[in-house]
C-alpha cells in the first residue's frame, strides 16, 4: 500500500491487520518447536493476500500450483512481486526432487535451500 500512512482507509488498515496476522503465525511456526503443516498453511495465506493486492503475476501463480500438485506443503511469492519476484516454497526432503522437476518442466527455474540456524553464508 504505497501512500502515507495519514491517507490510509480503514480497508488499507484491515489488510494490514490480516498481514500481521499472518506474520505472527509464520514468526511462531518458524520456531524450533514450530509446525510445519502450519507454516505451510500460513505461507499459502500471506500468497493470498499477496495475490489480492496484485503482487503476484500468473507465472508465481503456476509454480506454486504445480509444486503443491507435485507435492509441496506450501508456498509463496518474495522479493518485489511482479516480475521482479521469487517464489519460495515449503518442500520435504522426500518430494523435494518431484517438486523440482515439476517446476523445471513448467519452464521455471529451481535454486534448492535447506534452512539452518546460522541463515546464509558466503564461504570464501
Amino acid at each position: 500500500i504505497a501512500k502515507p500512512l495519514s491517507e490510509f482507509t480503514e480497508q488499507d488498515h484491515a489488510k494490514l491487520e490480516a498481514f500481521r496476522k499472518v506474520f505472527k503465525k509464520i514468526e511462531s511456526e518458524l520456531q524450533t518447536d514450530g509446525d510445519l503443516e502450519k507454516l505451510a498453511k500460513a505461507l499459502d495465506e500471506n500468497h493470498e493476500l499477496l495475490k489480492k493486492l496484485g503482487a503476484s503475476t500468473p507465472d508465481m501463480d503456476k509454480v506454486i500450483s504445480e509444486a503443491k500438485n507435485a507435492g509441496a506443503m506450501g508456498g509463496k511469492l518474495t522479493g518485489a512481486g511482479g516480475n521482479g519476484g521469487a517464489v519460495i516454497l515449503l518442500v520435504s526432503k522426500n518430494k523435494s526432487n518431484k517438486v523440482k522437476k515439476a517446476i523445471e518442466n513448467s519452464g521455471f527455474k529451481v535454486f534448492q535451500a535447506k534452512p539452518t540456524k546460522n541463515g546464509v553464508r558466503v564461504k570464501k
